[in-house]
């Protein structure tokens, strides 16, 4: 169902809106420091509305965070620029991810046909009618990725 999800790790307190945001989300801000966040607005009926410095609602996916050490709320955009910005994300990508025209070149590659049968080792063939192979797939061949979608390795058949 919908969630709202607050959290503390006795450093920091905030709330994250799932992205649907059926669950509303709304927070005070009071002149005396204090952070209300609930469900609905008006949980607590004996905060004076002039002691409100600011009122605010979570847009779904968005996140607030109270951060007691240094005394101040973090809000959404700042959060994910800091985990953003933590590890270079961009350059694992660049370096370790696959384009279209990666998977299209791996597609065109020969298919592997996994031979086995109970009291034998794995054995591999071209599914172009080539002769079996003793050494099964090299690392980083790609021609097991119909197994490496699903989860599974060379290794897991021959558990079979």
């Amino acid at each position: 169902g919908p969630a709202l999800l607050c959290y503390t790790d006795s450093n920091t307190a905030g709330a994250c809106l799932d992205r649907n945001g059926l669950r509303p989300c709304r927070y005070y801000i009071t002149k005396d420091n204090r952070v209300i966040c609930a469900s609905e607005a008006g949980v607590i009926p004996s905060i004076n509305p002039a002691d409100i410095v600011k009122k605010g609602r979570l847009r779904p996916g968005h996140l607030i965070s109270i951060d007691f050490k240094s005394h101040r709320v973090v809000y959404d955009e700042e959060i994910k620029e800091a985990i953003a910005n933590s590890q270079p994300f961009g350059k694992w990508i660049r370096e370790e991810g696959m384009t279209l025209a990666d998977v299209r070149q791996h597609a065109k590659r020969p298919a592997h046909k996994y031979n086995f049968s109970a009291g034998h080792d794995l054995r591999m063939a071209y599914a172009t009618g080539g002769a079996a192979c003793d050494d099964g797939p090299q690392p980083g061949d790609p021609s097991d990725q119909g197994l490496r979608a699903f989860g599974y390795t060379t290794e897991s058949l021959e558990l079979l």
